[in-house]
């Protein structure tokens, strides 16, 4: 088995280098092409480890009263439906900390945040489809991410082993991680625990589908050692283990759901991480306190209070009255507030993808079809219209009016050229088949049999990835208007939208097609192919048995040259059927106050882009 320690830093698409390694008898595995991942030490593998006495085979959780207590067992348990917070929860009376004579801290103790508005807001780590701000800082991982590099380091878990065939993983936890609020010592139950909470009939987790398909089994050696068997050595399991996931694979603490049910985890956030809850005031904000001396790591600031606002103008405002000391805001207003003395922290690697899609397209589901909007279908004339609707926007002006510059085309959804993956042959075919010229988007949308245009709706709406997100959908809209489309806008609440994007109601039941804009993070393609085009995927934007049967190949292949391979197919497909439509990469930006902050890294690498709170850098320090 290669065994990996907390000294080296692993990007995934090298993990499975280095199990191909093992398996051939040592040989130097080839260097992947992800972001300059630093090198990993070759280690002498261990002994096998000795025979398990006993394995406990991972049963999905079952109902709990809140009349009654239950006994704790051996197998989590968990409500049928996960509900989300109706009523703010109480704060748990907690007393002040004191601070470590050794810990310098800043004068401003509470750091104040201000992002865009929450799409999901619940206690529970499994009520949406990922962890959105108010939860990640509170929890940590097996695995966690670099700040300076994004590659996965030491979490919870200071060393792991994967089997030579990819299907087994071996976890050693550390000894004495502690939950907050007094719930005990983390140990390897609840591991297990976290499993059974993604698998439960009740999550509403992205993770859920993979794990159920790919996770066999999870087994307890002892309080510090734990084993997950595969069904097969899929890499999207990998994103069950660490802390660059979108979903709620998160360390939560068995006990306290042996004690309270979803009722308790519904008033206290209970995690491991550098800040602890507070409380919530629904709508509005979260509050954290740090935890003295934190076995990774102690926070400067010694509260961090995050405000969820979706006007961009009064983010500002916060920020202008120093009401805020970090804010996301549009590149239109960072310059507003860069000439009022603020500064602008970007992250280390590409954080954000934007791109639009033409919904509809569930060509595995005919039943979901609909093939009176004109792009959907296999056949040309559908395929023209989708060419069309690329070739109408203007990106470089986007990119120039709207992001100042700041970011790179995309040329397929899901891949960059730094990704394993990458066709060089896109950016020479680029021009020809994607480049701005309105005046072929017009012939081509004639060519397909709608001399007169045809109508479709755009949604608009506000992305805490992405400030810009409103302001770019106006400007497609505008776009569409020129090629000559009657282009109207598409209202539906957040809640609603990824309701029918569940059910694949996004391009059916609605008056016209309906186009909207998504946002991804930066990692190996097979996380952005399996959220879109994947048959377990929560977006369904663009599906094809094609996709689907490529996609199975992949979680499948383990060496770097047939993942390469199988994935510059997936994205030749795309690219050539004009699949969706592509528009940026772009970084994550922060805008800070100088005077309470003087260094935010983050790797951007993640969902939602920001990371590493704890890990901010106070200024005016006592």
């Amino acid at each position: 088995m290669a065994r990996f320690h907390p000294t080296a830093i692993v990007s995934v698409p090298l993990i499975l280098a280095l199990i191909v390694a093992v398996a051939c008898g040592g040989a130097t595995a080839p260097t992947p092409r992800a972001a300059a991942p630093t090198a990993v030490t070759q280690q002498e593998q261990p002994t096998p480890p000795t025979a398990v006495t006993q394995q406990e085979q991972l049963t999905p959780p079952t109902a709990v009263t809140q009349q009654e207590q239950p006994t704790p067992t051996t197998e989590p348990v968990m409500p049928p439906a996960l509900g989300v917070v109706t009523k703010a929860p109480v704060a748990t009376a907690m007393p002040t900390p004191e601070t470590p004579a050794a810990l310098v801290t800043s004068t401003t103790p509470r750091l104040v945040i201000t992002l865009g508005r929450l799409g999901t807001e619940t206690n529970l780590p499994c009520g949406g489809s990922w962890l959105n701000f108010d939860k990640k800082q509170f929890y940590e991982n097996l695995m966690g991410i670099d700040q300076f590099t994004g590659q996965l380091t030491d979490g919870v878990s200071h060393e792991w082993d994967v089997s030579p065939d990819g299907k087994t993983w071996r976890f050693f936890l550390r000894e004495g991680v502690q939950f907050h609020h007094g719930w005990g010592e983390l140990t390897a139950k609840d591991v297990k625990h976290m499993f059974a909470m993604v698998a439960a009939e009740g999550s509403k987790s992205e993770d859920t589908i993979p794990f159920r398909k790919t996770i066999k089994e999870v087994e307890i050696i002892n309080d510090y050692e734990v084993v997950v068997h595969q069904t097969k050595p899929d890499l999207f399991t990998v994103a069950f283990f660490n802390a660059g996931k979108h979903g709620c694979a998160v360390l939560v603490s068995k006990d306290q759901w042996d004690a309270e049910g979803e009722a308790g985890y519904l008033k206290t956030i209970v995690g491991t991480a550098p800040y602890q809850f507070v409380k919530r005031e629904l709508g509005a904000s979260i509050l954290g306190e740090r935890v003295e001396n934190h076995w990774r790591h102690t926070a400067e600031f010694e509260e961090l209070d995050l405000h969820f606002t979706e006007e961009e103008a009064t983010r500002l405002a916060t920020l202008l009255a120093r009401e805020s000391h970090i804010v996301a805001l549009p590149r239109d207003l960072q310059d507003t507030a860069l000439e009022n003395g603020f500064e602008k922290w970007e992250s280390i690697l590409p954080a954000v993808q934007s791109g639009a899609f033409m919904f509809g397209q569930y060509y595995v589901d005919p039943d979901k079809l609909n093939e009176d909007i004109p792009w959907v279908g296999q056949h040309e004339s559908a395929k023209k219209v989708r060419q069309a609707l690329n070739k109408a926007i203007n990106r470089p002006e986007l990119l120039k009016e709207l992001f100042k510059g700041s970011g790179k085309e995309i040329k397929v959804w899901a891949f960059e050229e730094s990704l394993p993956g990458w066709n060089p042959e896109w950016e020479e075919k680029w021009d020809e088949m994607y480049g701005y010229d309105p005046k072929r988007a017009r012939e081509l949308i004639a060519e397909a049999g709608y001399p007169n245009g045809f109508t479709l709706d755009v949604r608009l709406n506000h992305s805490g990835s992405v400030p810009e997100n409103y302001q770019m959908g106006e400007a497609v809209q505008n776009y569409f208007r020129d090629v000559g489309l009657d282009v109207g806008t598409f209202q539906a609440e957040r809640a609603t939208w990824s309701l029918m994007g569940r059910n694949k109601e996004r391009g059916t039941g609605v008056r016209n097609g309906v186009v909207a804009f998504g946002a991804g993070t930066y990692r190996d393609p097979q996380f952005g192919i399996g959220t879109y085009n994947a048959d377990h995927g929560v977006v369904h934007s663009y599906e094809t048995q094609y996709l689907f049967d490529q996609y199975e190949k992949l979680t499948e292949a383990t060496s770097p040259e047939d993942r390469d391979r199988i994935e510059r197919e997936i994205g030749d497909a795309k690219f050539n059927e004009f699949a969706e439509i592509p528009l940026f990469w772009l970084p994550g930006v922060a805008i800070v106050d100088p005077d309470v902050v003087s260094e935010y890294i983050f790797p951007g690498n993640r969902r939602q882009i920001w990371s590493h709170f704890e890990f901010i850098k106070a200024a005016n320090t006592k």
